[in-house]
């Protein structure tokens, strides 16, 4: 067996204990240290070459594993409890859905390619069904191989159920499909043709996600709000945001966008009713704070660019621990970089973090 969770069962009792005590919103002095990663993270950790990692899902599941191994031996945070592997394919919701193309770079996950300049070619885009998506299907062939591979690997993780990357919010939706320069000056005129845009995703935002997604938790992105005010928030948003939130009102919602996010905070959780929201790192944890502490489990207040090649610097330990501080009195908080590290993020800095942050508070991270 490559990983055997199970001698590392007392730790991971413990880091759920704390993060479980944080989402009852219960005020807690071992504020949860948790940090995530994606397939690209593990690949530069361990030298394997990105492009070949999203290639192959039989290498997917050794790179997982490992990256699960590194976590529980060496980074020792809360969110190292080696809940699940699975077949991973980037944030390419958009492309599978409607069959537009992939971008692929080196270093970095395949993304959704931007197609169309003109906003009204994508009012002409539909959802595929799978049982007529080429693309679905053969990434969930991939999957099945990845499951094959961790079954003859022997693994007690569970390998988790495939499903398509989701499609975004109708704003960053359009703004990944079509020239995102000119859907913020759309935005900015409050364009009725911007309008009839937004309101086709947020149908085919409904009709993607009913092919995939049962009744439980669910995952809204929409990182492009970062770049408009609030006054553009309300005008050309509102309605969008209040009919998927009463769509979705029997499901556990989860909100994240990256960018800074300020201009949002006091409003937000009057359009998503989100019983979680993770915060990228540009934003202010102090605002964050003000707004959603006591009403939303809500997590952030670092950023990738604290951990470079230099090393862990002495400001980023002190921004650490003073969001602990902070917060720790009130509860309901998670210290971590906003949605995921990125390849160039020091992993021996993520590890020595952990361990300061253990010190400091006296408990057992590991």
């Amino acid at each position: 067996m490559l990983l055997d969770v199970s001698k590392y069962a007392d730790q991971i009792e413990r880091r759920r204990a704390r993060r479980s005590l944080a989402a009852q919103l219960s005020p807690n002095a071992n504020v949860p240290i948790c940090f995530y990663f994606n397939g690209a993270f593990y690949c530069e950790l361990l030298g394997v070459d990105v492009e070949e990692y999203y290639r192959e899902p039989e290498l997917q599941v050794e790179v997982q594993l490992k990256g699960w191994q590194w976590q529980m031996e060496h980074l020792r945070a809360d969110s190292s409890t080696c809940d699940w592997i699975g077949f991973e394919t980037g944030p390419i919701g958009e492309a599978v859905a409607f069959g537009t193309p992939i971008f692929t770079s080196q270093n970095s996950p395949p993304v959704s390619q931007s197609i169309e300049n003109d906003l009204s070619e994508i009012l002409k885009l539909q959802v595929i069904p799978p049982d007529r998506n080429r693309l679905w299907q053969s990434l969930q062939a991939k999957a099945e191989r990845f499951a094959a591979r961790a079954s003859k690997l022997g693994t007690n993780i569970p390998v988790a159920k495939f499903r398509p990357p989701a499609i975004h919010l109708p704003l960053t939706a359009t703004c990944l499909l079509a020239d995102a320069t000119q859907v913020m000056l759309a935005v900015g005129g409050r364009t009725p043709e911007l309008d009839k845009v937004l309101w086709h995703m947020c149908h085919a935002l409904i009709e993607w996600n009913a092919y995939f997604y049962g009744n439980g938790e669910m995952w809204l992105c929409d990182d492009y709000i970062c770049f408009i005010s609030e006054a553009d928030f309300r005008a050309c948003l509102t309605k969008h945001y209040q009919f998927l939130n009463t769509v979705y009102s029997d499901r556990r919602l989860c909100f994240h966008a990256d960018g800074p996010l300020d201009q949002h905070f006091a409003h937000l959780l009057d359009f998503v009713s989100a019983k979680k929201v993770d915060i990228g790192g540009f934003s202010s944890l102090v605002e964050e704070r003000r707004h959603l502490q006591g009403r939303v489990l809500f997590s952030g207040g670092l950023n990738n660019k604290d951990f470079d090649k230099h090393g862990l610097h002495q400001t980023t330990i002190k921004k650490a621990l003073q969001a602990i501080e902070d917060s720790k009195a009130e509860g309901g908080f998670e210290l971590s970089i906003g949605g995921q590290c990125y390849v160039g993020v020091n992993p021996d800095s993520l590890c020595q973090l952990v361990e300061i942050v253990r010190s400091e508070y006296n408990y057992a991270i590991e």
